[in-house]
């Protein structure tokens, strides 16, 4: 009898939860998915809707838009490198690189500061709002009753019939293309293992010699001989004496992310060369070693080091 009556209890308890629920959504306490809590937000040009062709979301408290319909906007293009996560962004007045789940801009040394990452969801590039306002000086305000974002001072940013052809716009930038030397956005990850190789392979060489080091590595990664990676390149199997040794452990030396970074961005002393070495450090009485560097076309000699191909 005791059972029976706890069971009753509970009914009568879940109905009166029932009715309370009811209730409240009624009176508004509630919300549905359908309220405007959980729709996208607006963004607005002075007094006129943007046009999206996927609608705004919100990440950490900032609106984010799609990377095509700010180029779009500004009359600029976008490139999306599926492997990578990357975005290519060029218009007439900016032109960058954004990664997916990363802060860091590329390509752009005086960009603003993004304080949510872009976020890569059906092939879209979503990133702040905010950080457009700033690379454009525009206004913005946050009405939070209509969840808007209203931009102001948007002068002479219209949409144009056809987009700016990215090579017209390259030719206006005087920078290097940002990792043009591999055609794909390294992570941080990639990059960090490159400055460890090349530290470890050239640490008492020149920097020319070092970016030349650096570059062999992104020659290989471009050849389709090799694997299309640098950490794929860095760890192939018998390529590299310090990756066998553990030496590409060892702490970076000063200087060297600089010519790496400079190797990424095309720059390549070693002249296209896919095999780099010191004959001092190799042993007379290796003759299978010297027999395949004899075999070898030597392009340029920097430091200690003899860079060669052997296409």
């Amino acid at each position: 009898m005791r059972k029976i009556g706890i069971k009753r209890a509970s009914h009568g308890m879940v109905h009166q939860i029932l009715v309370l629920v009811c209730v409240m959504v009624f009176a508004g306490y509630i919300v549905s998915p359908s309220d405007t809590v959980f729709a996208a937000p607006n963004i607005m040009i002075d007094d006129e809707p943007l046009s999206t062709s996927v609608s705004p979301v919100i990440e950490e408290g900032r609106v984010l838009v799609s990377l095509e319909d700010i180029a779009n906007l500004v009359g600029g293009q976008t490139f999306l490198d599926e492997r990578s996560g990357s975005a290519r962004f060029f218009a007439p007045n900016a032109r960058f690189i954004l990664l997916d789940g990363e802060t860091r801009v590329m390509g752009m040394p005086d960009a603003p500061e993004q304080t949510v990452a872009p976020k890569m969801t059906d092939n879209h590039l979503f990133v702040s709002i905010r950080f457009f306002a700033d690379v454009f000086g525009w206004g913005t305000e946050w009405n939070q009753d209509t969840r808007t974002v209203i931009l102001r001072e948007v002068e002479g940013v219209q949409p144009q019939e056809a987009p700016i052809e990215a090579q017209a716009i390259s030719e206006e930038v005087d920078e290097p293309d940002p990792y043009a030397a591999i055609g794909y956005v390294p992570n941080q990850d990639e990059i960090d293992l490159l400055i460890r190789l090349t530290s470890a392979e050239a640490p008492g060489e020149p920097h020319k010699g070092q970016v030349a080091v650096a570059a062999v590595v992104l020659n290989r990664v471009r050849s389709p001989r090799f694997p299309d990676t640098i950490t794929g390149v860095i760890n192939q199997p018998g390529q590299f004496c310090v990756v066998a040794n553990g030496q590409i452990n060892r702490s970076v030396v000063s200087g060297v992310p600089a010519a790496v970074e400079e190797a990424l961005s095309g720059s390549d002393p070693s002249q296209g060369a896919l095999y780099f070495f010191s004959p001092s450090r190799i042993s007379p009485s290796s003759t299978q070693t010297w027999n395949w560097i004899n075999s070898l076309t030597i392009l340029v000699e920097i430091g200690t080091h003899q860079f060669a191909t052997d296409e």
